[in-house]
């Protein structure tokens, strides 16, 4: 599903998809199979993905367990739980408005703009659909940034050395997106420069 989605992969589907089936899919499962293996979540059997985000879900329901008619879920973009069966469980439930979080600091087209485009497939199929807010990217938000940095400072006084240089790394993207306008390699690069002002490094050292 992730490969076949016209918002990751933008060729043309009779050129991409003998492509996808023909050579990627009958050499790329056994290689990221391999690596999978090594980062399961074998008490739970389930991705390192599934974890964290379930986790996040929790903690953000906990936070907010105070406020009346507040329900926190979580999806799958590409998964289970699947977006489509969370909004039909909210539904179900008589929530109205839903605020969609991608949890993407950073916007693409290959993610926050692909996850928003599941939920709102998910609406189309739906008689009452609820009121959609989507939260907007939030790279350069303060509380993302120091938490970037306090996770940083943690694993650095575990260490007996001082780093040289200290890289972020972020997923990549084909330069013709952001040529076309993508606006993720603008919003790494912000990150970076608000990260390395937080820790007070230059850009030799970040």
């Amino acid at each position: 599903e992730f490969l076949s989605d016209p918002r990751v992969i933008e060729l043309n589907k009779a050129i991409w998809y003998p492509i996808l089936y023909g050579l990627v899919l009958t050499s790329r499962p056994k290689k990221s199979g391999a690596n999978y293996a090594r980062i399961w979540n074998r008490e739970k059997n389930e991705s390192p993905l599934r974890t964290y985000t379930r986790a996040q879900g929790e903690k953000l329901a906990a936070a907010l367990r105070d406020l009346p008619n507040v329900t926190v879920d979580w999806a799958m973009r590409y998964g289970n739980p699947s977006t489509a069966s969370v909004a039909e469980r909210l539904v179900a439930q008589g929530c109205d408005r839903i605020l969609s979080l991608p949890l993407y600091p950073q916007y693409s087209a290959t993610t926050t703009a692909t996850a928003n485009d599941q939920l709102f497939r998910a609406l189309m199929k739906m008689r009452r659909a609820p009121a959609i807010r989507s939260v907007p990217p939030y790279y350069d938000e303060p509380v993302y940034i120091e938490a970037l940095a306090a996770s940083i400072e943690q694993h650095l006084a575990t260490l007996n050395f001082e780093p040289e240089v200290v890289i972020t790394s972020y997923h990549g993207i084909p330069k013709p997106y952001s040529d076309k306008g993508d606006p993720y390699q603008t919003h790494c690069l912000a990150t970076t420069r608000l990260l390395r002002a937080r820790l007070g490094w230059d850009e030799e050292k970040l």
